[in-house]
C-alpha cells in the first residue's frame, strides 16, 4: 500500500475519500508491479495533481496529447462526439493513447464531479518509456484495448455489434511486441496494427498503423505492436 499512500499525499486525499476495490487497485498498480524502487520513485515523483470540478475539461477530442491522467477521485464522462463511451472512475488511467500513437485525442474526459487526478506529462512519459522498456510495454497494454475497441466500432462488421459485445471481444485479446524479422499467422485472429509497419504476400508498400490486419500472415522488417483477438465465429 506504499504506492497508494504517496498516491493519495500527492492529491491530498483521504483514504476515506478513496477505497479503490480490488479491480480499482489493479488498475493502480499495474504500473508498478515488480518494477525496480527506484523506477516506481522516478514516476510519482514525476506525477503532478490536479483538481477539476463539475464540468471541467480533463482535455478535448482532436487536441494534441499533452500526458495521461490517472484519476484518484471522482468520475469523469468520456466522450467521442455526442457518444459516452465510458465512466473513468477511480484507478482509470485515461491520455495514454494520444501520446504512445501520437494522434489527437480520441475522446473528451469531462468530470461530472469534482475529480482529483494525477497528470503524468508527455515529455516524462517519453522520458520514462526510454529507461524502462517495461513501461511501454505496461502503456500500450492499457491503451491497446481501449483504441482497438474505439477504432473498430467505426468499422464494418464491428460498428453493427452491441457494445458491451465488442468490448468484451477485444479485452479478451492481447498486445504483441513483435521485434525485427518476425511474422505473424492471423489465420484464426483478428489483428489491429497500433505501431510500425508491416508486409504482406504481394504487396510491395508496407501497411501502416493503425491499420486492420486482414492477410493471413503478416511480416514484420522492424519492430511493430499488433493487437490480436481471437476470431469470432
Amino acid at each position: 500500500m506504499e504506492i497508494y499512500d504517496k498516491i493519495l499525499s500527492l492529491v491530498g486525499a483521504s483514504k476515506k475519500n478513496f477505497e479503490p476495490g480490488a479491480a480499482e487497485l489493479t488498475k493502480l498498480s499495474e504500473w508498478f508491479n515488480d518494477l525496480d524502487p527506484k523506477l516506481v520513485n522516478k514516476i510519482t515523483n514525476s506525477l503532478t495533481s490536479t483538481v477539476y470540478q463539475k464540468g471541467e475539461f480533463l482535455f478535448r477530442e482532436d487536441l494534441p496529447g499533452d500526458g495521461l491522467y490517472i484519476i484518484v477521485e471522482g468520475n469523469a464522462i468520456i466522450r467521442s462526439g455526442s457518444e459516452v463511451l465510458d465512466i473513468a472512475g477511480p484507478g482509470t488511467v485515461i491520455g495514454e493513447i494520444a501520446n504512445l500513437m501520437n494522434v489527437p485525442r480520441t475522446a473528451t474526459v469531462t468530470a461530472c464531479e469534482q475529480v482529483k487526478a494525477l497528470r503524468l506529462s508527455s515529455k516524462s512519459i517519453a522520458k520514462l518509456m526510454k529507461e524502462s522498456a517495461g513501461i511501454g510495454q505496461r502503456l500500450w497494454k492499457i491503451a491497446g484495448s481501449r483504441f482497438v475497441i474505439n477504432y473498430l466500432s467505426k468499422t464494418s462488421p464491428y460498428s453493427k455489434w452491441e457494445k458491451e459485445r465488442l468490448k468484451s471481444w477485444v479485452e479478451a485479446g492481447e498486445v504483441l511486441f513483435m521485434k525485427d524479422e518476425e511474422s505473424l499467422e492471423l489465420v484464426n485472429l483478428t489483428g489491429v496494427l497500433l505501431s510500425g509497419e508491416v508486409f504482406i504476400t504481394g504487396r510491395n508498400n508496407p501497411i501502416a498503423a493503425p491499420a486492420i490486419l486482414f492477410a493471413p500472415v503478416v511480416y514484420v522488417r522492424r519492430h511493430a505492436i499488433i493487437y490480436t483477438c481471437k476470431k469470432s465465429g
